[in-house]
């Protein structure tokens, strides 16, 4: 039997990255999954793909978590097809441009903060309610080593506190409510959106991995075995912790 056998999780962003290595974890613990996402359909087809072949359970729903419709639809679509929702990873995000701030138009930085911040917000506030009626639930927000400052990425780092205080606030809100809301915050993950950024700005990649103390990037399934601790049963006592997996990068930081 596995960790999440009969639990139904909706990931936001899992047509690629960490959000998809989460999706194939969960689907092969027994979770029923929604895989979400607003661009790039031939990435979730090949997502849901990869999970059908392993005999997981999945469906796709696009919706951008940036507009609280189409959340609204995304939860409905979860509850019209598995009858409920057991287990929300708000990982939909994106970087935006790497520049000082004094550079951002306002266009740029709202885009970050709609999709990284805000859409973290319509999917807790839809699902939520759905958890108090059973009583139990896990979310898990994804933010980032960030958290602690990362030069000229001013709108992402906003974002990725802003989710980390939200998960300690939240976590004190709906304490004793047998819901658990936990965040991650990874270190710099191997994935197409570092190395899209290792194009713009070559030797990122090396230079983070000689920062690093393990010696290497995080890899989406770090992120993702994280992510299944803290949806599991075995974390019912864990709530508003903000787990960092980055190889004791931010220990050679502060």
């Amino acid at each position: 039997m596995g960790r999440l056998e009969g639990k139904t999780a909706i990931i936001t962003g899992s047509n690629r990255g960490i959000g998809r290595a989460t999706a194939q974890l969960f689907t092969r613990e027994g979770a029923n999954v929604v895989i979400n996402y607003s661009k790039s359909d031939k990435q979730a087809e090949d997502t849901l793909k990869a999970i059908k072949e392993d005999g997981g359970s999945a469906i796709i729903i696009k919706a951008d978590v940036s507009r609280e419709a189409e959340v609204k639809k995304l939860v409905e679509g979860c509850v019209k097809e598995f009858g409920t929702v057991d287990i929300l990873m708000n990982n939909a995000a994106i970087v935006g441009p790497l520049k000082p701030i004094t550079e951002y138009s306002e266009t740029e930085w709202d885009e970050v903060i709609n999709i990284n911040l805000k859409g973290a917000f319509f999917c807790i506030k839809h699902i939520i309610p759905i958890m108090l009626k059973k009583g139990k639930g896990k979310i898990i927000n994804i933010s980032s080593i960030s958290i602690i400052g990362d030069r000229d990425d001013s709108a992402y780092c906003a974002t990725k506190g802003g989710l980390a205080s939200l998960t300690r606030e939240l976590s004190l809100e709906y304490a004793g409510t047998g819901i658990n809301i936990n965040a991650i915050c990874p270190g710099a993950v191997n994935t197409e959106m570092l190395r899209k950024y290792e194009e713009e700005y070559p030797g990122l990649i090396d230079g983070t991995v000689r920062r690093t103390p393990s010696g290497r990037l995080a890899t989406p399934e770090d992120v993702a075995y994280a992510a299944l601790y803290l949806s599991s049963d075995e974390s019912d006592f864990v709530n508003g912790i903000l787990l960092f997996v980055d190889g004791a990068l931010k220990n050679n930081i502060l």
